[in-house]
């Protein structure tokens, strides 16, 4: 798997391939599975050890945040287009006809801005940060292929600094970005839930670690790309509990990779975006935020919801949801709406997927579907033993499916049945954009 495939090209321990939709766990092998396994048996009926959760931590945090990746990639409106993407270009391929190659330049397109190019990332390199960061959003423009600024679209660029005012980063706030923050948000509750049926002193101590850990990651000012999502909300909400940021953050994230275009259509023409923002109909920012919602852009729509959520947000699940819910109503949008809406673009791209010449693609689409059909519209922690997981490729190159539904659509399914239709993809995108000069 090549790196720009990966959504974190700093992971080591696991990845995601965007073109083939392949789970790679190369930090777990059949050994540590084995020794949680046997942990779990002999902890049965007690409460668990700290032994225990290191062997559950050694695993499940990392099988989660992958697998929410694959879940947000295919079973949400944002997932389900792109896997109309890799079969638009799947069609091309199989089809010979240079007519049909612009399918390879849209999907190459796709995948670049997945993490945009390095050009809208500022990190400030002889800086010593602190833990107390201000910033400021910004409204940026992407530049078309031929380098012009004007009427390109708009990009919401988080900039962070110092308490002195020295720059830490500029982050644009990407589809990576929600990507990342959601599987982290999955993460870390794995994680800290099972911590907290751990008894004793030592427990609570490991709390602490964790807790540090969390937020060495979530202050580190080279990858604020990866937590710009967990800030905004953090900051507006003045909230200092990393797990409850992250899992109002996480939740957003996943509401807004599935919302339909009927939603953003709505949300572009709220009458109370410039209330929002403090400044008058006629201000550059509103009318560069309108834009970015007309073009569907997944960060600006993001940026906007977070701005509109009320205080006191983060408190508990209920108030996370019931946030949310205010949030979109501000801007003129109905849940119940909005749900109907993502279920039924889904269902659209489900109908021309099934007639894809691609057997790995048909069934990423019925599962896909079938998934965000499942998964409540404001899941706070997904519940994956319910869903359709494939397996994952584990550190001895075994394949094996570790989480997921009893009616599973994928357990049967090797890596390789996925891998072997869908790699080319990924060089014969690469070289046709190549070509086009």
């Amino acid at each position: 798997m090549s790196n720009s495939s990966k959504i974190l090209q700093l992971d080591v321990l696991g990845s995601f391939d965007f073109y083939t939709t392949v789970i790679e766990l190369g930090a777990i092998e059949p050994r540590h599975l084995a020794r949680l396994n046997d942990i779990r048996r002999m902890s049965e009926g007690a409460a668990p050890t700290l032994d225990y959760f290191h062997a559950y931590d050694r695993v499940m945090p990392l099988v989660v945040h992958e697998y929410t990746h694959f879940v947000d990639a295919t079973s949400t409106c944002w997932g389900l287009h792109h896997l109309s993407l890799l079969d638009n270009a799947y069609r091309a391929t199989r089809a010979e006809k240079e007519d049909r190659y612009h399918h390879l330049k849209s999907l190459h397109d796709h995948m670049r801005a997945l993490r945009l190019p390095a050009y809208y990332r500022l990190v400030g390199r002889e800086i010593r940060p602190t833990r107390e960061w201000a910033y400021q959003v910004t409204i940026g423009r992407r530049f078309t292929a031929k380098g012009h600024a004007h009427d390109a679209p708009p990009i919401a660029l988080c900039t962070f600094r110092t308490v002195a005012g020295d720059l830490l980063a500029r982050s644009p706030v990407s589809i990576l970005s929600l990507l990342e923050t959601s599987a982290m948000a999955q993460e870390l509750q794995s994680r800290i839930t099972f911590l907290a049926i751990v008894e004793g002193a030592e427990a609570s101590i490991e709390g602490h670690l964790q807790n540090e850990k969390a937020l060495k990651y979530l202050y580190d000012h080279t990858i604020t790309e990866y937590s710009v999502c967990a800030h905004l909300v953090a900051n507006a909400q003045s909230c200092t509990d990393i797990l409850a940021a992250y899992r109002l953050a996480g939740t957003l994230a996943r509401f807004v990779l599935d919302f339909p275009a009927e939603g953003f259509r709505v949300a572009a023409a709220a009458p109370t975006l410039p209330t929002l923002f403090g400044v008058p109909e006629t201000d550059e920012y509103v009318q560069a935020v309108r834009q970015g919602l007309r073009t569907g852009d997944h960060g600006m729509l993001y940026y906007v919801l977070a701005t509109a959520l009320p205080a006191g947000s983060t408190v508990s699940s209920d108030a996370m949801r019931k946030a949310i819910s205010q949030a979109a109503q501000s801007l003129g949008l109905n849940m119940h709406m909005l749900r109907a809406a993502a279920l039924a673009e889904g269902a659209a791209k489900l109908a021309h997927l099934r007639t894809s010449p691609s057997r790995a693609l048909v069934a990423l689409a019925d599962a896909g579907k079938d998934n965000q059909a499942r998964i409540p519209q404001l899941e706070i922690q997904l519940k994956l033993d319910t869903l359709h997981l494939p397996q994952v490729v584990l550190g001895d190159c075994a394949s094996s499916c570790l989480l997921g539904a009893q009616d599973n659509l994928l357990r049967d399914m090797p890596a390789d049945f996925y891998y072997d239709e869908l790699s080319n993809l990924e060089k014969r995108s690469e070289v046709f954009a190549e070509a086009c000069i």
